[in-house]
């Protein structure tokens, strides 16, 4: 993160992300399982709180979608990328007129 404090007008600094999705994320995980669905940057900054190796380049090779498993372990977090099982359902096409409302 070469300049976590830089935003654009009216944007969110990568401090500032980072500080929001962290305190969101440890208040919410003391109470078991928690799910959280957010954009690549902000899981990027949650990772790399915990772990340096989720950085910048890491951000530019996350698959998508991208899940993450964090575990909290004798006061440490472990974090496990999981890999997704995309179905195989095809569903058939829908005509994007008014007779299918």
């Amino acid at each position: 993160m070469a300049e976590p404090s830089f935003s654009f007008p009216d944007g969110e600094s990568n401090e500032v992300g980072t500080s929001r999705i962290v305190d969101g994320f440890c208040a919410h995980a003391q109470t078991g399982s928690t799910l959280i669905s957010t954009h690549g940057n902000i899981l990027t900054l949650l990772l790399y709180s915990f772990d340096r190796a989720y950085n910048y380049r890491h951000w530019m090779n996350m698959p998508m979608p991208a899940l993450y498993r964090l575990d909290k372990t004798e006061g440490a977090w472990t974090i496990s990328p999981q890999m997704l099982q995309h179905s195989q359902t095809v569903y058939p096409a829908k005509s994007c007129g008014n007779e299918d409302r």
